[in-house]
């Protein structure tokens, strides 16, 4: 008989998913008057204050800003990560650790090459770099959610080892500095509370993943 995902496992698997999908819509584009409105009316605005300090400026950005101060929220994401001037938080990979600082560099590459093993190809691949913050945690929403379909043990245990050298190879030798270079740059509450979240939690979920490698 196959042995498929027991049910405390799905509840660490769903954990990961709505906090990588948080996450990630954070770092893809602006906070939009959706986003805003669908976190206001939820039931999870209050539970981020349970994230210690990532938690608490998250909490004062979403409670209290309107649909009209979105406006400048939109402008510092600009102005972090995409310009028109000088990017003052570049939110690629090879910029951090390539000697050069410069884009489509060799761990670009091997961004790529994980992506690949999984059949998965970034839509502007060749165009725009593969290793974008908001790219891998999307790579690693990908894994998480096929944790989550019902796989055997053997197929759980390779999943699980394919995020841990994700994370041993790419977002842990990153991160840190460039949510250092974030929380030097802004005052925003959202993306302070963002930098803190994405470094406290992508730490958190690697040894996450080392005890489920060893309980599986």
């Amino acid at each position: 008989m196959q042995q498929t995902i027991a049910l405390p496992l799905v509840d660490i698997f769903k954990a990961r998913q709505y906090f990588y999908q948080f996450i990630q819509v954070l770092f893809f584009e602006p906070v939009t008057k959706e986003t805003l409105a669908q976190l206001q009316n939820s039931n999870s605005l209050d539970d981020l204050r349970n994230i210690e300090e990532a938690g608490e400026h998250l909490y004062q950005f979403f409670a209290h800003t309107t649909e009209a101060e979105l406006h400048d929220a939109k402008e510092e994401f600009y102005r972090l990560f995409i310009g028109p001037e000088t990017i003052l938080t570049p939110p690629w990979e090879s910029v951090y650790r390539s000697k050069e600082g410069l884009l489509f560099e060799e761990t670009t590459f091997q961004v790529r090459e994980h992506y690949h093993r999984h059949n998965l190809e970034f839509i502007k691949e060749n165009q725009e770099p593969d290793d974008h913050i908001a790219i891998e945690l999307e790579f690693i929403l990908h894994l998480n959610q096929l944790c989550l379909q019902n796989v055997d043990n053997y197929r759980l245990k390779k999943l699980v080892n394919h995020q841990i050298e994700f994370h041993e190879q790419h977002m842990q030798q990153w991160i840190p500095a460039f949510t250092t270079k974030i929380l030097n740059h802004t005052d925003h509450s959202l993306y302070k509370g963002a930098a803190l979240l994405l470094r406290e939690f992508t730490v958190s979920d690697y040894h996450t993943l080392l005890d489920l490698k060893e309980a599986l």
